[in-house]
């Protein structure tokens, strides 16, 4: 899993090179985040077994819910999945509260359900932080409003964060 993980980033030396050269990226706040993330990885206490089977594009747009009953009735989507700690699917959720500014009551709320030990939190932080780093390229890919704006908030994020 710790492989998984760090094949993101470590090995990916042009990719990343090649993102922080976009438009609208701080390069060097990009690089720099690569290489703290993979520090964290290396050090991070990930598991070995226990592992499911993840979605990884777990979203609104990949799920049918009853319009009736508000139950989710399919998902779809399913060509990035893979086997690994499940909490790395639920930091895909965290991202959604995030992005859509569902504020402080909706985050103590995703916690309390999941009901994380300190070292699942961790994980679960580590996890949403590599994904913060990701989703810079995705959003680099096509410069619209919509992108600009999450480049925005995720390097406003990455600058003040303490690593």
């Amino acid at each position: 899993w710790r492989e998984m993980i760090l094949s993101i980033f470590y090995g990916q030396e042009s990719y990343w090179k090649d993102v922080a050269a976009r438009e609208a990226i701080d390069g060097e706040l990009l690089l720099n985040s690569v290489e703290n993330i993979i520090k964290i990885i290396n050090k991070a206490v990930l598991p070995d077994h226990n592992f499911s089977l993840l979605h990884t594009d777990f979203n609104q747009r990949n799920l049918f819910v009853d319009p009736n009953t508000d139950e989710i009735t399919s998902i779809i989507d399913w060509e990035d999945a893979m086997f690994g700690d499940p909490i790395y699917d639920m930091a895909r959720i965290r991202m959604y509260i995030w992005h859509f500014d569902l504020g402080e009551e909706t985050l103590r709320t995703y916690y309390d359900i999941l009901n994380y030990t300190a070292e699942e939190r961790q994980r679960e932080n580590l996890y949403w932080l590599s994904r913060i780093i990701q989703y810079l390229g995705w959003y680099s890919e096509e410069l619209n409003a919509f992108n600009r704006g999450r480049i925005k908030l995720h390097q406003d994020f990455l600058r003040d964060y303490v690593w």
